[in-house]
């Protein structure tokens, strides 16, 4: 009984996750740096 309820627990939880994962947005990561010049720590 113990080992049903925990699978349905279980299952109920990775589908709440799965069913949020897939309505997300994405989420663009940028990084912002001086490729040359005088303050261009990682261009050439």
């Amino acid at each position: 009984m113990l080992k049903k309820t925990r699978f349905s627990v279980a299952a109920a939880l990775a589908l709440s996750v799965s069913a949020t994962a897939a309505f997300a947005d994405n989420i663009k990561i940028a990084f912002i740096d001086p490729l040359s010049g005088a303050f261009a720590a990682t261009g050439t």
